[in-house]
């Protein structure tokens, strides 16, 4: 008797398909991984060398708020700051607990419109702060551009209600259209109201993204391998 030959597998097009576009999704989120560990590096050091010095002389707007070369930067400046616009923004940690943010625009010596954040409290008595009105300052403090993780809940403007640093939505809610997309943390909150702190900046940054992207990448690869054991082998073997 003649033994019966093995039939021969059709090549294994669909899944081969699903293979290669989840491994382009895991490579592409290694390498988002990346960008982002190189941001946060220029992020670093940029932190770093704004709190190496600290300038005793005012410095002009053009100078702290320079947006173009840096990422973040620190100094003295005079402007304008609108108390009785001031807003609460959720979500900020002081010493441990849960704490509110005071925000107001600060309208700079140039011209230039920008959220500040006064300074931060567990309860901060937001009808004080907005009683002071407009008052000429000159603050020292520190301009950044806010980032907000996805699962930061949406601002609610119409109940007054803020958990993002959005210039778009704080612009809008103030009047003031072209508000900077920058914000400054004020650090001498003692010219500005005695119950509040300045609220925390973080100067080490929480640098994980090698890490991640090296498991993205991880996962591609045993993607890969296991879609060869599983199909192409096979495949091979049987023509």
């Amino acid at each position: 008797m003649s033994t019966p030959q093995a039939t021969a597998q059709k090549f294994p097009v669909i899944s081969l398909i699903v293979a290669l576009i989840a491994v382009a999704v895991l490579v592409s989120l290694g390498t988002w991984q990346l960008q982002r560990l190189q941001w946060k590096n220029n992020l670093q050091q940029e932190l770093d060398a704004a709190f190496a010095t600290y300038g005793t002389d005012p410095v002009s707007d053009e100078t702290l708020l320079d947006t173009e070369n840096h990422l973040v930067a620190r100094g003295r400046i005079d402007g304008f700051i609108d108390f009785h616009k001031a807003i609460l923004l959720n979500g900020r940690i002081q010493d441990g607990k849960s704490a509110m943010a005071v925000v107001a625009p600060l309208t700079t010596m140039g011209n230039k419109v920008f959220a500040a954040e006064l300074g931060c409290a567990v309860k901060p008595d937001v009808d004080v702060i907005k009683a002071l009105g407009r008052k000429s300052v000159i603050i020292g403090g520190v301009r950044r551009e806010p980032k907000w993780s996805f699962a930061t809940p949406a601002n609610i403007p119409d109940k007054n209600e803020w958990w993002r640093l959005d210039n778009q939505e704080i612009g809008s809610f103030w009047g003031m259209p072209d508000l900077q997309k920058n914000v400054i943390t004020v650090e001498n909150t003692d010219d500005i109201s005695t119950t509040l702190q300045p609220c925390f900046i973080e100067r080490k940054l929480k640098n994980d993204h090698l890490s991640y992207a090296g498991f993205w990448f991880t996962m591609a690869l045993v993607l890969m391998v296991m879609w060869w054991l599983r199909f192409g082998r096979p495949y091979l073997q049987s023509a």
